[in-house]
Order: C-alpha cells, then structure tokens, then sequence
C-alpha cells in the first residue's frame, strides 16, 4: 500500500501529537476491519483508497492510504 501523510503544525511537539492521534485512529480503522491478530496485520492489504484526517487545536493532518492493485 501507499500512504502519504501531511502534517500542518508550528513545533515539534505539535508533530509528535499528530503522529499519536494518527496511530489511534489507524488503529480504530484496522479494528473496524477485523484485524486483530499480528498474522492479519502482516497479511493486510486495504481493497479500497481511504482518508483519515482530524484538524484540531494542534493544527490538521491527513492520512491517505491507496493499496497497491487499485
């Protein structure tokens, strides 16, 4: 798959709380997908494009991730 992230912020510290929020909700949409195991994450391939993204007092970030046969 490929992922491109974009991280608007001002301080390193603000980076590192978007890299936070941007695990978590990875997380969140692995779950949502029945991945639970370590083999189903090694194995996972996402069927479809999605976008995660979140704007917030730190600034914003966008997460999008394309599998490699769409």
């Amino acid at each position: 798959m490929k992922i491109k992230i974009d991280i608007d912020c001002d301080n390193a510290f603000q980076v590192l709380q978007h890299l936070y929020v941007i695990r978590r909700d990875f997380k969140k949409h692995l779950r949502k997908q029945g991945i639970k195991t370590y083999d189903d994450l090694i194995n996972h391939e996402p069927e479809k494009p999605f976008t995660l993204s979140d704007d917030n007092c730190y600034g914003e970030h966008t997460m999008k991730v394309k599998p490699f046969k769409f």
